[in-house]
C-alpha cells in the first residue's frame, strides 16, 4: 500500500463535497496529486464555521518500495 497525505483549504464554492474534478490529476514518476475530498478535513473546517462545499483538499500519494528479503 502506498502512503498519502491529504492537503486541505478553502477556496469558495468549489464543490469537491459533491463531485471531485479528477481531471486534475497529475502524475509523476513517484508520486499521484490528486483533488480529493477528505471527510475528516470538513469536519474540523466545519468547526470554524467553514461551509463544505468551500472545502478544497489535495491527495498527495508517493510510491513505497517495500525491499525484503
Amino acid at each position: 500500500m502506498d502512503p498519502f497525505v491529504t492537503i486541505g483549504g478553502i477556496i469558495k464554492d468549489i464543490g469537491f463535497n459533491k463531485e471531485v474534478q479528477m481531471n486534475s490529476l497529475i502524475k509523476g514518476e513517484n508520486y499521484i496529486l490528486a483533488p480529493h475530498y477528505a471527510s475528516f478535513i470538513a469536519n474540523e473546517l466545519k468547526k470554524k464555521d467553514v461551509e463544505e462545499s468551500d472545502i478544497f483538499s489535495i491527495m498527495v500519494k508517493i510510491l513505497m518500495i517495500v525491499l525484503g528479503r
